[in-house]
């Protein structure tokens, strides 16, 4: 089915639904044949693509996301989305990465960047306690829920 039969995510509306394949494997497939499917990337159309993530939701139901290019690609995609190189654990990076295909409506709803204020992570001796929260205000949040059709009283 084409990407719009889908729920979409920042990397999708970021990079263009032309940029990537939502993979997703039958459960009755052998981890090894997964394992190596992901590593080695695919060739659809004469074109390359390599595994870039998937949201926690997607682990579970054994979807993943390729994009469009080499592993150098991926790479300088994950580098403009945050700083991943320092997480050595593959579970804790991969869970970091799977934030960025989390759900996301477009709302049609612009926010100036001299509105957009950047507020560092809060980091502890045990790590990153904010890990990207963010904050919104009252007006901006009831534009945001109008934009995605929600109910407001």
């Amino acid at each position: 089915p084409p990407m719009d039969s889908f729920q979409t995510n920042r990397m999708v509306n970021r990079y263009g639904e032309n940029n990537f394949i939502l993979l997703q494997f039958h459960p009755k497939l052998p981890n090894s044949y997964i394992r190596d499917v992901l590593h080695k990337g695919l060739f659809v159309n004469g074109e390359e693509f390599q595994f870039l993530g998937c949201s926690s939701s997607g682990l579970k139901g054994r979807k993943c996301y390729l994009l469009k290019g080499n592993v150098k690609d991926v790479e300088l995609v994950l580098e403009q989305c945050g700083n991943f190189s320092k997480i050595k654990m593959v579970s804790k990076r991969l869970k970091r990465i799977s934030m960025l295909f989390s759900v996301a409506m477009k709302t049609g709803v612009a926010v100036p960047d001299d509105k957009v204020e950047v507020i560092e992570d809060i980091e502890t001796p045990g790590g990153n306690f904010t890990d990207g929260c963010g904050l919104v205000g009252l007006n901006l949040a009831g534009k945001l829920a109008r934009g995605c059709g929600a109910i407001i009283e």
